[in-house]
Formats: C-alpha cells, sequence, structure tokens
C-alpha cells in the first residue's frame, strides 16, 4: 500500500508539470475519456433491473458533471445522452404503460417526464454530432441530409440511432406534441442513415425499431405490415434468436393491429424462452423486455376484443 500511494504521488506530480495543465482538468478528461468508452457489461450485462434503475440517476448526474467541465467531449455526450434515453424508456415509460387506467394522472406524469428526458438525450447526442461534424444541425434543420450526413462514419452509427431513437421515443410519449409530430421526419432520416452504415450495429436495434416503426405508424406516414415482418426477419437473423425484443415488437404492433391473438400468444411465448444469458451484452434488455412479454400475456384482454 506504501509503495501504491509513493506510485499515486509520484504520478499526480508529474501531472502538474504537463504544459501547463492543471491536476483537476487533466482528472476530468481522463475520467469522461474512460467513462465515455464504455462500461462493459456493468449495467447491460445485469441480471437485476431494479439495481440497474436506482444506480442510473447516481451515474446520469455524474455524467452532468463531467459535461460542465467537459462541454464539448463527444464521446461523453454519447454516452450521457443514450443513458437518459435508455433510462426513460425502460424505467419510466415501460412502467408507465403497465398502470392500470385508474391511475391515469400518475401514467400521465411519468409519460411527461419520460419525453423531457427523451429530448434531454436526443439533444445530448445531437450536440456530440455537432461537435464531430461542425454544421451538421444546421444542415439538419435546414434537411439538407445529404449534406448534413455526407460526413458520417460507420463509426458514428451509434449517433445517428440514439438521436433518432430519442426522438421517436418522446413522440411515443406524446404523440399529440405538433412540433414532434412535424420533426420526426428528420428523425427516421437519420435513422435510414444508421441503417445504412451499420444494419448490425447493437444486435440489430435498428431492425427492432423499425419492426415498430412500420407496425405503428398510421396508414399514409409509414405503415407497412410486410416492411415490419422484413424487419423482423432480418433481426432474427441478426440476433440468432437471442433476443427478445424482436418477438415483443413484432407483437405489440402487427398483432395487435390485426386483433391476431394466436400470433400474438406464439410471439411472447418465443421472447420468454429467450435465455437472458446467452449474450450477456443484452441481458438486461432480455429480461426487462421479457417481463413485458409476461405483462403483455397476463392482460390478453386489454388488447383483443
Amino acid at each position: 500500500m506504501r509503495t501504491a500511494r509513493i506510485g499515486l504521488t509520484l504520478f499526480f506530480s508529474g501531472l502538474v508539470l504537463l504544459s501547463g495543465c492543471s491536476v483537476d482538468k487533466l482528472i476530468v478528461e481522463k475520467l469522461a475519456d474512460t467513462l465515455s468508452s464504455g462500461m462493459g457489461t456493468a449495467f447491460t450485462g445485469e441480471d437485476d433491473p431494479e439495481l440497474v434503475g436506482d444506480a442510473l440517476p447516481f451515474a446520469l448526474k455524474l455524467y452532468d458533471s463531467l459535461l460542465e467541465q467537459t462541454p464539448n467531449h463527444a464521446n461523453l455526450l454519447l454516452s450521457t445522452g443514450s443513458a437518459y434515453i435508455m433510462y426513460a424508456n425502460a424505467f419510466i415509460q415501460t412502467k408507465a404503460e403497465m398502470l392500470p387506467e385508474t391511475e391515469f394522472a400518475e401514467k400521465e406524469r411519468m409519460l411527461k417526464r419520460a419525453k423531457h428526458l427523451y429530448l434531454r438525450g436526443r439533444d445530448m447526442v445531437l450536440k456530440s454530432l455537432e461537435v464531430t461534424y461542425p454544421g451538421f444541425n444546421a444542415y439538419l434543420n435546414e434537411r439538407k441530409y445529404d449534406k448534413a450526413f455526407a460526413p458520417v462514419k460507420k463509426q458514428d452509427t451509434g449517433k445517428l440511432y440514439w438521436a433518432a431513437a430519442g426522438w421517436f421515443a418522446a413522440f411515443s410519449a406524446d404523440s399529440f406534441d405538433l412540433d414532434l409530430s412535424i420533426s420526426v421526419g428528420t428523425a427516421e432520416k437519420m435513422m435510414q442513415k444508421a441503417l445504412a452504415l451499420d444494419e448490425t450495429y447493437n444486435y440489430g436495434a435498428i431492425h427492432d425499431f423499425y419492426i415498430l416503426f412500420y407496425g405503428s405508424m398510421p396508414a399514409g406516414r409509414g405503415f407497412s405490415e410486410a416492411k415490419a415482418r422484413e424487419q423482423f426477419a432480418r433481426s432474427i437473423e441478426i440476433t440468432q434468436g437471442k433476443s427478445a425484443s424482436p418477438y415483443v415488437n413484432l407483437a405489440a404492433s402487427i398483432c395487435i393491429k390485426n386483433q391476431n391473438r394466436e400470433e400474438f400468444i406464439t410471439l411472447l411465448n418465443k421472447a420468454l424462452a429467450v435465455d437472458p444469458d446467452a449474450v450477456p451484452e443484452i441481458r438486461l434488455l432480455n429480461i426487462i423486455t421479457q417481463r413485458k412479454a409476461a405483462w403483455y400475456l397476463k392482460h390478453l384482454d386489454d388488447f383483443f376484443i
């Protein structure tokens, strides 16, 4: 321990001498680099959703504190923004949608909060894109998509995906927001670009998104059962059936719309049959998705005549 303390003292003493930078600034930048590089499966590989749900608010505020010191750290903006979007989806909107009709006021409050966090996360990821590609957001606002996307590389797929996902999620939480209704077209362009850059991103997450997009959007705004099923098939192929998400997404969109109770039950049972430990990187997602599948099965009569 004494040797370790001496080593740390020498390490920090050396930092003081580096190009006039303060120790605090170097430590903050190093911590930002470390956190934005990912935490492995510390969160996504967890098998206890409640543990993650309790821990994420502290982690988010830690990230926020670091961003105050390094506001233009592109990777930290992405990590923080995507974490806000994941938290809002898994631990706020999902819970809100499972509340009984008697708790309408509480459901509305939770959805309003989820929308706020979705947009906060989206804006952080959009800033990450702007930092990486100056002028990106101006082109986006002007709907000059070719110019906005021209310099974007495959390594930036996550930025496009999370910005678009947060955008659409905010709209799903409040479909009566006129501004969001008008602007989600831009989010769809971003998701299209993400799909073109890397269709296998995050274990088929983009295809999972499109199952819901094609299956849930109104006619004339993107609905297509054929395309939803195509996306479902591709997601299953990419994940080799080891993700519960495509099964639940198809059931929650197409099957309910078609009032196909039998297929609904079949798909949800397939989701429940997925081994959460098969892919550690999406263990948490599978567990949360399977809980949603079990809830759907318990409330069948709420969705079918």
